[in-house]
Parts: C-alpha cells; sequence; structure tokens
C-alpha cells in the first residue's frame, strides 16, 4: 500500500529531524539508531524539512489520482535536487 510507505518515508524523516533536535523522544522505535545518527548530521533542518514537503506534495498528487509511477519518481527526483 503506498500510504504506508509513504507513512514510513515521512516518519523516518521525522525521526531524522528529531534526532537532529537532539530530542531523547521520539514516538516510534529505531532499530538503527548509529545510521539515523549519520544521517542527521548529513542533512540540515531546512533540508529534512523540504523532503517531508516533497512527500506531502506526493501524497496529496496520488490522492488526486495522479499517475503513481510518475508520482514516485518525480517525488524522488526532487528529493535527490534537496540533497545536493
Amino acid at each position: 500500500d503506498i500510504d504506508k510507505l509513504l507513512d514510513m518515508f515521512m516518519d523516518y524523516t521525522r525521526d531524522i529531524l528529531i534526532t537532529k533536535e537532539r530530542s531523547d523522544y521520539l514516538a516510534y522505535c529505531i532499530s538503527d539508531d548509529e545510521l539515523v545518527d549519520t544521517v542527521a548530521s548529513s542533512f540540515t533542518h531546512f533540508q529534512l524539512l523540504t523532503i517531508i514537503d516533497i512527500i506531502e506534495d506526493t501524497r496529496k498528487k496520488l490522492s488526486s489520482r495522479c499517475n503513481f509511477n510518475l508520482s514516485c519518481e518525480t517525488m524522488l527526483f526532487n528529493i535527490m535536487e534537496v540533497v545536493k
């Protein structure tokens, strides 16, 4: 189910953002804290918030019956632009 996949992307990005804030509280258990710390150090707050916006935009497009393949491809390209 695509909603579950987008939820996982959103939760993981949110957890990275919370880790970046150095909060001890995470709503979801993360199995690999070391990986999250590494990823958190390589992104800025702005990049993480932009990725969250991209995921939400993709969710809206898919709920509007846009093409699944094109929406996911666009989401990944936009995330790659943010990371650069």
